[in-house]
């Protein structure tokens, strides 16, 4: 795997943009959660939903393996003696992986300025940091808007269309963990937006928790 759907150049190997989840660790801590357990709770979230994930062998550097989104609805970092453990979730005794013995993890940096803006932004290169200024954000939006009211308007789908399209999520759905808050994150980040997109704005489910209702219907 050397990247995701959307972001395909992400390179397992000589990218500098991998952030240990150490560092990720320490500056959510400091600077937003002030809990290391907290943070440790909130970094799984991301991870379970948008945030790209790797981990590199210590004894070995070739030896990296991106995870997958699933991976972290079988796995939880937790904060223990002051560091940093992976263990399965839910937990079985006797299994437990520590980070700094087996492992060092990394976050990608893109999708972390993304999720926590005012944290990792300053860390992006100055490019990606313009991008995601205030001002070149309005102008950026004021593009796109453009350059949407310049595009034919989409029909409004037929019901048949919209259970098709919601057959097709409800599999992604179900996989996802039963932890608090994690499926109500993914339909407002990753599965609203999307039935925006494939279905327009003129679909029955006018907003995120609408569409979570029905995937909970169906579950």
């Amino acid at each position: 795997m050397a990247g995701t759907d959307d972001e395909p150049s992400i390179d397992p190997f000589d990218d500098p943009r991998w952030v240990s989840f150490e560092q990720v660790h320490q500056l959510l801590c400091q600077q937003l959660f002030d809990d290391p357990q907290v943070t440790a709770v909130e970094m799984n979230d991301a991870f379970a939903i948008n945030v790209p994930t790797m981990k590199r062998s210590r004894m070995h550097w070739s030896d990296r393996e991106m995870l997958s989104f699933e991976y972290w609805n079988e796995h939880d970092l937790i904060w223990s003696d002051n560091h940093l453990v992976l263990v399965s979730c839910p937990p079985r005794p006797l299994y437990r992986l520590d980070v700094p013995e087996s492992f060092v993890g990394y976050a990608w940096l893109p999708r972390l300025a993304r999720r926590w803006p005012t944290v990792f932004g300053p860390m992006l290169p100055k490019s990606a940091q313009k991008e995601s200024q205030p001002g070149a954000s309005h102008t950026n939006a004021e593009a796109k808007e453009r350059e949407q009211s310049l595009q034919p308007i989409k029909a409004p789908p037929t019901p048949e269309e919209e259970m098709k399209w919601l057959a097709s999520m409800q599999p992604k759905f179900d996989r996802l963990s039963r932890k608090h808050g994690v499926k109500s994150a993914w339909v407002r980040d990753v599965a609203f937006p999307q039935m925006q997109n494939d279905l327009g704005k003129g679909g029955r489910w006018k907003g995120w928790g609408s569409l979570r209702r029905a995937l909970k219907k169906n579950f």
